[in-house]
């Protein structure tokens, strides 16, 4: 699918002849699994007839030019928000538009919220451009945490007529995941590694907290073996370990264990009657007896 922003018309000088030049992009494919704004709570500045604020996160984008749409009044500025019932690490939003009223989309802007607090306002995108969009839905990057996702419109002066600030959204989608979580279904959460426990939405890449952590999601340990890391946590090698240094992706003990220890990660105790505290790593069984024990056997 394409979509675009506007068109330019470009005419010969002795032929009636025109050629379209079209600013468009390919639509992008959404990795994220999740679109964090269906069926939300939503409200919005004004109600026109019928047509409620919820209308814009049903889950239904299509076939949007009479009905299923949320509606304004018209006014200076008019607005709809839906709030996500978290903060989350928001990394794209598609807006599908009442496809017959495209001068209804001239002028809008995006902005993400923490809070209600009206300071607390990043703008992700704001049109600009005289004219109405050439397609019904558009596509934006907003790389932010945030709660709540704000559409607004104002008036403005367009060909010496008043344009108005009705708002005709016909759905509102936002992909990302909750705060420190990725994948699909967002049931995977950010390595420990990561800054501020954040990463991407889709595949978990972040930046890292330290110089310690290496990796696209600054889960390998960049100095040293002497960690292992077990559902997303930072864990010391078992003590049982020789030389203290361990796998780590399992805890797996590299070079062996320590006198008393066996096991994968060396954290079982070796018998008392095993002759200098030495025993199978595998089974524990004793690598020779204590000298006691064997004479007692002898009698």
């Amino acid at each position: 699918m394409l979509y675009g922003r506007h068109m330019m018309i470009e005419l010969s000088q002795y032929f009636f002849t025109a050629s379209l030049i079209l600013f468009w992009h390919q639509l992008p494919t959404i990795e994220s699994s999740v679109n964090l704004a269906l069926k939300k709570n939503t409200s919005q500045s004004s109600d026109f007839g019928g047509y409620p604020s919820s209308n814009a996160v049903d889950g239904q984008n299509k076939y949007c030019a009479n009905k299923g749409f949320a509606h304004t009044n018209d006014s200076e500025s008019e607005w709809w928000r839906v709030d996500l019932g978290e903060v989350c690490e928001i990394k794209t939003i598609q807006i599908f538009y009442r496809t017959n009223f495209l001068n209804r989309l001239d002028g809008y802007s995006i902005n993400i919220k923490k809070s209600l607090n009206p300071v607390d306002t990043w703008q992700c995108y704001k049109d600009d451009i005289v004219g109405a969009p050439i397609n019904s839905t558009q596509y934006h990057i907003c790389r932010r945490l945030g709660r709540y996702v704000v559409f607004s419109r104002e008036k403005k002066i367009i060909d010496y007529r008043r344009d108005r600030a009705v708002i005709n959204l016909c759905e509102l989608e936002v992909y990302g995941c909750p705060q420190s979580r990725y994948g699909d279904n967002c049931t995977l959460n950010c390595s420990i590694g990561c800054l501020y426990s954040r990463c991407d939405p889709d595949n978990g890449h972040c930046n890292c907290s330290s110089n310690k952590w290496k990796g696209d999601r600054c889960n390998e340990i960049m100095c040293g073996n002497d960690y292992y890391i077990d559902g997303g946590n930072y864990i010391s090698c078992p003590s049982g370990c020789l030389g203290g240094k361990c796998n780590q992706e399992n805890g797996e003990c590299h070079h062996g264990c320590k006198s008393q220890f066996y096991g994968k990660i060396c954290n079982l105790t070796c018998p008392p009657n095993c002759n200098n505290t030495y025993c199978s790593r595998d089974n524990g069984s004793c690598i020779g007896c204590k000298s006691v024990l064997m004479v007692k056997i002898a009698i």
